[in-house]
């Protein structure tokens, strides 16, 4: 297994993945940049801080954490891209303010999402697809905002974990609170 990596985070490559498959560089903007020129299924990515954007070909059976630094918080944008039976993992982030985002032409298929504790949000853009059902656990305590921008999913469900009082679930226009009356495509737990 080969690693690749920034000052923000590691990749490790499983075996039969190599760099030509999966570029890992510096964005212009000082965010780690993953980028898939094939399909890579069981990469590891581990970010420790800042932003890390995750694009191109298929992404599958993989797993992204956050990181483990009190107050560190860690921003995951995943765009353009086919996530299948992604895992992100923040429940070991310290309070952090963490961010997620699918954007652009992106298939989210039975991911699991894991904020951990903090103010935490996720934000599947308008575009994003969905097939099967995405679990998020937003984690205890916090003031944590699910945003779907699209006025409603097309396919696909989310199961929503500990969904406090103090969460808001923002659909398009409208935002849910906790004892409201959900879309029948989201499951409150």
């Amino acid at each position: 297994m080969a690693t690749l990596g920034t000052d923000s985070i590691d990749v490790v490559l499983p075996a039969g993945v190599s760099s030509s498959d999966v570029a890992v560089t510096t964005g212009p903007d000082g965010s780690s940049d993953v980028v898939l020129s094939n399909p890579v299924s069981g990469l590891e990515i581990k970010a420790t801080s800042g932003t890390t954007d995750i694009s191109g070909s298929q992404l599958s059976k993989s797993t992204v954490t956050g990181s483990t630094t009190k107050g560190v918080a860690v921003t995951v944008n995943i765009s353009d891209t086919v996530a299948k039976k992604l895992t992100v993992d923040f429940s070991a982030s310290k309070k952090a303010a963490d961010s997620v985002s699918f954007s652009g032409a992106t298939t989210v298929k039975k991911g699991t999402i894991d904020l951990g504790k903090g103010n935490d949000s996720i934000t599947f853009g308008s575009n994003v697809k969905f097939k099967g059902t995405t679990t998020i656990d937003l984690g205890k305590g916090g003031k944590d905002v699910v945003v779907i921008e699209a006025n409603k999913l097309k396919k696909g469900k989310l199961e929503i974990t500990n969904f406090g009082k103090k969460d808001k679930l923002k659909i398009g226009d409208d935002t849910f609170k906790k004892g409201d009356d959900m879309p029948n495509y989201i499951k409150l737990d």
